[in-house]
This record gives C-alpha cells, structure tokens and sequence, in this order.
C-alpha cells in the first residue's frame, strides 16, 4: 500500500485519497461487522435459507470474519496516509515533535471512546452488547468522517504531477513486493532495527489491548462470587464497564505521558549540545531508544505481574501504568523513523542537489507501509498463540485463561525492550 501510495500521480496528492478511502471502506467494515447479525438474516431470508441447521448462524459467523478481515485491511492505508503525511510535510527538526502530536491527539480519541464505553446506556433493550457495539460504531462513524475531512482540507501537499520523482519507481503494479524489497533495503539500519523493535512490541500489545477490558470484567465476576452475589446481566454489565474506565486510565495516562515525555527529552537534548555532545550522535541513538526500552520493560513488568492478581482494583492499577509504556509507543518510534527519513532527504540533498531530493517524499509511504507491515503481521501471530492458550486452557478446565493470555505478552514485551536498549 505503502508504494502503491508514493507511485500515485493524482493531482490532489498522494497521501489524502488513501486516507479518505481508508476511512471509507474502515466505515463499511465496522458498520457490517456492528450490524452482522440483521444482514445475515435478512440476506438468508431473501434466498428463501431456513434456520433449521443454524444456518444463520453460521452464515453471521461468516460475515462477521469477512468485515473484521476487510476492517484490519482498511486502517492499513489510512494509517498509512496519516503518519505518512508529517514525515512529508515536517522538516527533520519537526518530526519528533510532529510525532509526539500525533500521539496526543490518538490519546484524546482513546479517552473520548472509553469515556462513551463506559457510559450507562438505560435505553437500551435486548442484545444489550451487540447494541452498546452498534452505539460505539455510530460515534467512530462521525469521529472518521469529521477528522479526516479536517485534515485532508488542511493539509497542503505538492502536486505529484508538478514534483520531480525517482523515474525508478515508474514501474508495473507487480513490481510493488520488489519496491517494499528495495524500501527495506534503502531504509538506514535505525529504521530496521525499530521494524523488529515494533514486531516484538506489538506481539505483546496485541493481546493486552484485546482482552484487558474483558480481565477486569472476570476479575470483578469472581469477586462477586466469592461474596456469594448472584451474578446476573446486571453484574456483568457492570463489569465491563470496570473495565472500560480501566482502559480510560489507560488512556489518561498515555496522554499525560505523551505530553510529558517529549518535553523532557527535549530538556535532556538541549543539555546534551550545551555539553558538546550532540555530535556524538545522543539525540539519535540514545535517548528516545532509552525511553523505548525503558517503557517495554515497564510493560512487561506490569503484564507479567496480572498473573499474580486477584482483584479487579490491582488490576486496574496494572493496566495504568502500562498507560506510560502506550504513550511512548505511540510516540517515539514514530519520531525515530521520522528523523532518520527527513535526515536521509537532507543528505541527498547535499549530495545531490534540491531538484534531485525526492526520497522522503516519494519512498515516505513506503517505510510507514514496512513499519505498518511490522505491526500488523505480529498481531495475527498473536491472535493465534492467544486462541492456543485458550484452547489449552478450556481442555484443562482453566478458569483464568485471560490472565495468561494477558501475562504471555510480556515476554515479547521483555524482548522489545532488550532489542530497543541495544540500539
């Protein structure tokens, strides 16, 4: 996606259409997945499929893959495009700071829905989950449409028509595995190493994020029966919605550190050049890495010690302070690929001259498209490892498989902070 992206030639950029057609096809796919049930049966009743074998659901089943298939396909351009645009836009000494944004505002957007999550919603009848999931898609729907449009509106990009680009990169449709070949191969190592870096990370953040809410839920059920509570819908309602203000804490404190964060190691960055040792590379290939790993082995800690919690409140307290390892996640490799591209424009461009300089932009989409490659391939591996877990566990009559589905991914989360410290 990521080349498919650089090689565009429409005139109003190469970024925006990815972006807006992301959001698109990201509606249709949450909207169908939201509203599964309804469309399987309506579309059963059309062709005259009776319900005696379950076909129905089986049918629900089948959509509902199909939608969460397309929804992990349609974000990939829309990140593409969005963390593309401030590696295009930004000059090498903005992109730190440009990152750290990008960051605040996703930790605003993760507040604004875990607040709507963990709302009572007394109107509303029947399947009470599937409709709080419809009531949550409707918000994202309109979250989509509004920021997107801003952004794209706001945002100004150089006409790829009127840019000079690397004749190389005119080449068919089926030379784009070839592209990502020569991307990787063009990246500095810095880059790749935050590729492997992130694998190992989001191997590990996968699962936390999934099932953290749902932890907290379980925890809050197994307290209520050992008070003897009779455990109805009510109760389990209740919490999940624990569990959602767990993850606004969450959210609250990634926020406060992406805010925090970035000031500090700005403080720690100038104090480095009054010392006269900038020039030994410090902004580069000590600080953030530093924070990176430190914020991994955070993580770690916090998820490796669920599986010695019983309570629902010490669990919360667990998920936020994995909250400062989120935060920096979202910020910092982010701010390393954005460095090493924008340094590497700046480099050709002493080498070469302006009008030759087109590296950044044009080969831009295609390390995010790499780096999103990094984060997405590891979460199906995740989900797979996740499913055994589960399977192991329903066959040893285990009844808190989700907190070893939880506390398994700080063992990729030690990895990642072992492989960031060594950068």
């Amino acid at each position: 996606m990521g080349v498919i992206s650089d090689r565009s030639h429409i005139a109003w950029g190469r970024r925006r259409p990815f972006i807006l057609g992301g959001v698109l096809s990201t509606i249709f796919a949450a909207t169908t997945l939201a509203w599964s049930e309804p469309i399987s049966v309506a579309v059963c009743t059309l062709f005259g499929i009776s319900n005696a074998n379950g076909w129905w659901g089986t049918v629900t089943r089948t959509v509902a893959i199909l939608a969460i298939v397309i929804l992990n396909i349609s974000i990939q351009p829309l990140q593409l495009g969005l963390r593309s645009l401030h590696i295009d836009i930004c000059p090498r000494e903005q992109q730190a700071i440009a990152s750290a944004w990008a960051g605040r505002f996703a930790g605003i957007g993760n507040i604004i829905g875990y607040v709507l999550g963990s709302l009572p919603l007394p109107w509303i009848s029947g399947d009470y989950e599937a409709m709080r999931f419809r009531y949550m898609v409707y918000w994202t729907t309109f979250a989509l449409i509004a920021t997107s449009l801003i952004t794209c509106y706001y945002t100004e990009e150089e006409d790829p028509l009127m840019s000079t680009y690397d004749p190389g990169l005119e080449r068919p449709v089926y030379r784009v595995f070839r592209n990502l070949l020569d991307g990787f191969s063009q990246a500095s190592n810095r880059v790749r190493h935050v590729y492997l870096v992130q694998f190992f990370s989001w191997l590990g953040w996968f699962g936390f994020l999934f099932y953290s809410t749902s932890l907290i839920g379980k925890l809050y059920v197994d307290e209520q029966i050992s008070d003897n509570v009779t455990i109805s819908s009510s109760v389990k309602d209740h919490g999940m919605r624990l569990g959602a203000r767990a993850n606004l804490l969450f959210a609250i404190v990634a926020l406060a550190t992406n805010i925090a964060l970035p000031r500090l190691s700005e403080m720690l960055m100038s104090m480095c050049a009054r010392a006269r040792i900038r020039d030994k590379g410090v902004r580069s290939s000590s600080i953030l890495p530093t924070i990176w790993s430190s914020s991994q082995a955070l993580y770690a800690t916090s998820v490796l010690s669920t599986t010695l919690v019983s309570s629902s409140a010490t669990a919360t307290f667990m998920i936020a302070i994995a909250g400062i390892s989120w935060g920096v996640t979202q910020w910092v490799p982010f701010a390393i690929i954005g460095e090493e591209t924008a340094k590497y424009s700046i480099d050709e461009e002493s080498a070469k001259g302006e009008d030759e300089n087109v590296w950044s932009v044009v080969q831009g989409g295609t390390i995010i498209g790499l780096h999103n490659t990094a984060i997405s391939s590891p979460q199906i591996i995740a989900a797979l490892i996740s499913s055994a877990i589960f399977w192991v566990a329903q066959n040893l009559n285990e009844k808190h498989a989700i907190v070893w589905v939880i506390g398994w991914t700080g063992v990729p989360g030690a990895v990642a902070a072992w492989l960031a410290f060594m950068m």
